[in-house]
């Protein structure tokens, strides 16, 4: 692993943003369901990959690049369920946490990759990175259609949202079990 982080801005347009949250809501997934977690106070939905596909090859081709670049994991094609969170509300926040799983032996999750949807500004909602004893804010994810893709072994959290909505698309990539 050559980074802790990458992020990019302006990965899409406010509007482009716009259309995948609408087809993100009219296309449920029936197979993919967000998990619980202890103090997560968001709305998450889980959209299908295939309404999608169209719109988040950029998504997939730039997160690809950036992990063959920097990251340097070895990754599965595994397109299922995308998560699309909503903090909306006073409050509403996930706290620290990490992306991997205890599911399988077969497989870990690897690498988040994170987009910023929100339409408008809101206020709180900062996305921060833990690294053992410094927590850095994301900043870029205060922008819209910006891209944020770091290991998913990081704890990181959302402060809570104090004004306004915030819109993350989140998905997370995954590869044989680390040795």
């Amino acid at each position: 692993m050559l980074y802790d982080y990458y992020q990019k801005e302006n990965l899409y347009t406010k509007e482009e943003c716009k259309e995948l949250i609408e087809i993100a809501k009219a296309n449920l997934s029936k197979d993919w369901h967000d998990l619980p977690a202890p103090g997560k106070k968001v709305n998450v939905i889980v959209a299908d990959f295939k309404p999608l596909k169209k719109k988040l090859r950029r998504f997939f081709n730039e997160t690809t690049n950036i992990n063959q670049r920097y990251f340097e994991f070895d990754l599965y094609e595994s397109l299922t369920g995308i998560n699309f969170n909503f903090y909306s509300g006073e409050n509403n926040e996930y706290p620290f946490h990490q992306d991997a799983n205890n599911y399988t032996p077969r497989l870990d999750v690897k690498l988040t990759a994170i987009v910023n949807l929100s339409q408008e500004p809101y206020e709180g909602g900062d996305f921060q990175l833990f690294f053992g004893v410094k927590i850095s804010n994301m900043d870029v994810l205060q922008k819209t259609g910006s891209l944020l893709v770091f290991p998913s072994f990081f704890y990181h959290r959302v402060t809570p949202v104090t004004k306004g909505e915030r819109i993350t698309m989140s998905y997370w990539f995954k590869g044989p079990s680390w040795k």
